[in-house]
């Protein structure tokens, strides 16, 4: 009997953990990626640009984060293709105390930019101008003690957070109020997709992240 070949690696340098990130952990979980001969791994650099590092040196044959990494050098320096999209909107969610004009808003910036950038393109969409933002991992305890006008955070912890506290509310859940935006995309050095088995094992790894994302079936 002919020996099974050996799966092919396939590491992810990721900006972070996210229930955005949710298709993929289904797609391990149920071992669609094993089913098309992929061995995953996922790395958190710190800071994220390391994850450009990874992908320079070959330990990562992907980095999953915004689009903005990617649009960010197009046309200048290293050259980066996105080749699967993991999400289409924004998800996170605005809470209030209390309109956003001379007021303060509290972001958390997580491991990239895209908190920010997204927010503030929202605010001049809508006419107001953005002069500063704070980000840092206390900004939610911060808030609950009265710094702060608005916090974004995502949805989930939004909601939490209205249900504990009185005088805060939900006013924006931007996957429902936002417009579609390539949130969180896989991409990856755009001089490597002239080798065929690095695009034949990123074909196979959107055939099993396409599976996690059709996936119905009972949580546990």
């Amino acid at each position: 009997m002919a020996a099974t070949a050996a799966p092919t690696r396939f590491h992810i340098a990721a900006t972070g953990h996210s229930l955005n990130y949710l298709p993929q952990y289904i797609a391990e979980r149920h071992g669609y990626f094993r089913d098309e001969g992929l061995a995953i791994s996922v790395s958190v650099p710190s800071p994220w640009d390391n994850m450009l590092e990874e992908l320079g040196d070959g330990t990562a044959a992907a980095a999953l984060g915004g689009i903005w990494v990617p649009s960010m050098y197009r046309s200048a320096g290293k050259q980066y293709t996105a080749f699967a999209q993991l999400s289409n909107r924004c998800p996170l969610a605005l809470v209030a105390r209390g309109g956003v004009v001379d007021k303060t808003v509290l972001l958390k910036s997580g491991n990239g930019a895209s908190v920010g950038l997204f927010f503030k393109m929202l605010l001049r969409e809508h006419g107001l101008d953005p002069a500063a933002d704070l980000a840092g991992p206390m900004l939610h305890a911060l808030f609950e003690g009265g710094l702060g006008d608005y916090f974004v955070l995502d949805i989930v912890s939004a909601r939490i957070l209205a249900q504990t506290n009185a005088d805060v509310h939900v006013v924006l859940e931007m996957a429902a109020d936002g417009d579609a935006i390539p949130w969180s995309v896989y991409y990856c050095e755009t001089e490597t997709l002239g080798d065929e088995a690095v695009v034949d094992a990123q074909t196979r790894f959107c055939t099993a992240l396409e599976r996690g994302m059709r996936h119905r079936g009972r949580c546990g």
